[in-house]
């Protein structure tokens, strides 16, 4: 279960104050379907992480173990300062498009546009390659996955909500979100350390 629990906290905190945090809450706000939003939300994360997961086994088993811890723990380290330095930088996120026109919107093109959207801006994004990470060091895999789908709901799904009764894109000051982004950031960066030190 070590390998559920830690993908479960370290992708939770990855996807805290993320970008698909922010996403999620536009999604909704124009198609005004926050279930299939979620569904889309949970398939996309889930094609995600299987392919992140499949290249960690696959690194793990390819080279040799020094250099995978080597490059494991500055991958944390890496992506820690990512997680800082977007907290920094929230400040100049442009304000969304708050525009009801899409109310109407057919299911099958809320579903189309949120899976594809979510998908693409998860590609190559910290949550991923901190799975690829994770999938390294704990096996199997199936428990990596389910862990990291787990801690990313967690994350996202009361945003869905909040943007179901929200209509205001301050449900979080912004003050708040960067002090979630530094906390977070600062955790993987004990990690990576912690992996470099033993």
């Amino acid at each position: 279960m070590e390998a559920f629990w830690s993908s479960l906290l370290l992708i939770g905190l990855a996807e805290l104050g993320d970008k698909t945090q922010l996403l999620t809450f536009v999604l909704v706000r124009q198609f005004r379907r926050p279930l299939i939003i979620a569904i889309a939300l949970g398939l996309a994360f889930l094609v995600s992480y299987s392919l992140a997961a499949i290249v960690g086994v696959w690194i793990e088993q390819s080279f040799i173990k020094n250099w995978i811890h080597w490059a494991s723990a500055l991958m944390f380290l890496a992506i820690g300062c990512w997680i800082l330095l977007s907290a920094s930088d929230s400040h100049n996120e442009p304000e969304e498009n708050t525009s009801s026109s899409a109310k109407s919107s057919s299911i099958t093109a809320a579903f189309a546009f949120s899976f594809v959207s979510i998908l693409t801006a998860e590609l190559g994004d910290k949550s991923q390659l901190s799975l690829v990470a994770i999938s390294i060091h704990l096996q199997p895999i199936e428990l990596v996955v389910a862990g990291a789908l787990l801690g990313t709901l967690i994350v996202n799904l009361p945003v869905l909500v909040l943007a179901r009764h929200s209509y205001s894109r301050h449900w979080l000051q912004r003050s708040h979100q960067e002090w979630i982004g530094y906390l977070a950031g600062s955790l993987f960066i004990v990690f990576g350390l912690v992996l470099l030190l033993s």
